[in-house]
């Protein structure tokens, strides 16, 4: 099970590398021409779009996952495949329509200006496209085609990046133009996973296997909906007491942190088919251990990296009137990298205990809304981020204490507690060393080097070690 989760993790990994290298490669581009009220517009379509991509298919996706991994019967596992796609493409053509339709309230309801209608209509339809996209998208990783997801997922960054920038830098379309890109990218994506997995949706449409993926999903979609608010509620509440041009701050720094979700989306990727398909083998509980511990390892390098070199980033990718972001940056990391954890206890949703789900992130969302309507009046957008570091701790815990009860894995909390000092240690240099003659960038890459050894070691030396050792002896039998 390890061996197949590196290799399948490194190439959704890489996947999402290659996306978020080219997207910061035409950051510097993008803010030289858009302005930050722009990217706070954006921000704004985007935590709406993330409302919708949970209500209109009614998280249909998860619940295809569960059962579709946990089937072995071919023409099963075709018949919720293909009543999932057909119930997906319906919703969101349903959806499309009434949006062009309302594009002028909706848009005035959102942002406060008739003016965006356009820009709501077609990010509606990017929205749409993307959501089929997605849905094609798991469908291959739930069947191992890993070649097949990297492949859609190159054409979808290409795709959109290049469109993006031609219709952006050389056409001048504003706003508009990511939206252009994101259309043209979804549907390269679309049809070239559809193309190499078409006989997976020829089962027709079942209304059996709809009641059961919904009566799965259902529970979700209030617990989904509670992810959203955590996760979003934080632009709406700078909106609320800031401006757009912050809310565009803000999203920029969340831009930056979300390089965290490269390594969060390939782990994820790769771990989640193997858990539902090998639950029930013995070994499973030990080999989640073993990769916890190598996900600890590698994010605590991340959150380093971030806190010594946040200001580095911004200064070369952004123009001054993005600076400000770097300073919650290190904090936006450090809630994406908390908010990842529930992964790794999956006892919750492998016993299909859907509610409790719906009720730990409920209280998440709860916690986080009120957090962020409390601190961002009184410090701004550090309010913001920090609102999400709490709430993504507790969730953590959360899962992990009622996971244990339906699937035990015994992680420990030694672990944890290594970690929390090389963390805590690059933070504190970050603050301390802020403004001062000494803090250079020599000073800050050795720091660096001393906290992520010091991470690595404290958590999974041995491991780390054995890893490395099996990795040599396998190049020198290629030899």
């Amino acid at each position: 099970m390890l061996r197949r989760f590196l290799k399948d993790s490194f190439a959704y990994s890489a996947a999402n590398i290659l996306s978020h290298l080219v997207s910061l490669l035409l950051l510097p581009l993008f803010t030289r021409v858009l302005s930050p009220a722009e990217y706070g517009v954006s921000d704004i379509l985007q935590a709406a779009g993330s409302v919708m991509r949970i209500l209109i298919p009614l998280e249909i996706s998860q619940a295809l996952a569960r059962y579709y991994a946990g089937t072995k019967d071919e023409l099963t596992k075709t018949e919720y495949a293909s009543t999932a796609f057909v119930f997906t493409a319906i919703v969101w053509i349903l959806y499309t329509f009434a949006s062009f339709l309302f594009s002028v309230p909706f848009s005035n309801l959102l942002l406060g200006d008739l003016n965006w209608a356009g820009v709501f209509r077609w990010q509606t339809l990017a929205l749409a496209l993307n959501g089929i996209f997605f849905l094609l998208q798991l469908q291959s990783r739930y069947d191992f085609r890993t070649k097949d997801f990297v492949v859609s997922s190159l054409a979808f960054v290409i795709v959109s990046s290049i469109v993006s920038a031609l219709t952006i830098l050389l056409c001048g379309s504003g706003i508009r133009g990511m939206y252009y890109g994101q259309v043209a990218g979804s549907l390269f994506g679309s049809i070239f996973a559809l193309g190499r997995g078409w006989h997976r949706f020829l089962g027709g449409f079942k209304f059996r296997r709809l009641r059961e993926l919904l009566i799965f999903s259902g529970p979700l979609v209030p617990a989904s909906l509670s992810v959203f608010i955590a996760a979003y509620i934080d632009r709406f509440a700078i909106q609320r007491y800031m401006t757009l041009a912050d809310v565009g701050v803000y999203g920029i720094a969340i831009k930056f942190s979300s390089l965290m979700s490269l390594l969060l989306v390939g782990v994820a990727s790769a771990l989640n088919p193997l858990i539902y398909s090998k639950h029930e083998d013995p070994s499973t509980p030990v080999a989640i251990e073993r990769i916890f511990r190598f996900f600890l390892i590698a994010g605590s390098t991340i959150l380093c990296g971030f806190a010594l070199f946040s200001v580095e980033a911004i200064s070369v990718f952004t123009t001054p009137e993005f600076f400000g972001a770097a300073s919650v940056m290190p904090i936006l990391v450090l809630s994406a990298f908390l908010g990842s954890l529930p992964m790794f206890s999956p006892g919750i949703l492998l016993a299909k205990r859907t509610k409790v789900v719906a009720f730990i992130t409920a209280l998440s969302a709860a916690l986080a809304t009120l957090l962020n309507f409390i601190l961002v009046p009184v410090i701004g957008i550090a309010g913001a981020a920090l609102s999400n570091v709490i709430a993504s701790g507790l969730k953590a815990a959360a899962y992990s204490l009622c996971g244990k009860k339906y699937y035990p894995i015994h992680y420990g909390l030694r672990s944890f507690a290594f970690l929390v000092a090389p963390i805590s240690g690059s933070f504190l240099y970050h603050i301390i060393g802020s403004g001062k003659p000494w803090n250079n960038f020599i000073a800050r890459a050795f720091a660096f080097v001393f906290f992520s050894l010091a991470g690595a070691w404290l958590v999974g030396g041995k491991e780390l070690i054995s890893l490395i050792s099996g990795i040599r002896s396998r190049a020198r039998k290629v030899r």
